[in-house]
């Protein structure tokens, strides 16, 4: 899925083809299946200048659904991520997840 957005004053391009995917949600076993027919997938789009965006592809294939994109938060990509049991080095507050990660917590909401 492609959309273009503004950022900061700049459009960036946003495609989830080409940007990296830190989450990808579990997608059903076989076409037949009614479980896991929607799903939030996480990317991080990097622009030419070194500009760095979240954003979730909320996604279904429920026919008649749409598809959408949305710019998150670094606060909140990390959030996502954390709850999740991952983290990512480009996200501020990644190193200290981590180290209360390793510590014992294991929810971001212990901490």
């Amino acid at each position: 899925m492609k959309q273009v957005i503004q950022a900061d004053g700049a459009e960036l391009g946003l495609d989830t083809d080409r940007d990296t995917l830190l989450y990808s949600a579990p997608r059903p076993d076989d076409d037949e299946s009614a479980a896991r027919r929607r799903g939030t997938d996480m990317y991080l789009h990097t622009d030419e200048g070194g500009q760095e965006v979240f954003y979730a592809h909320r996604w279904s294939l429920v026919t008649g659904e749409k598809e959408a994109l949305a710019v998150l938060p670094a606060r909140q990509a990390e959030r996502f991520l954390g709850e999740r049991g991952l983290d990512c080095p480009a996200i501020p507050g990644a190193k200290a997840f981590s180290t209360l990660r390793e510590w014992g917590y294991g929810i971001i909401e212990e901490f």
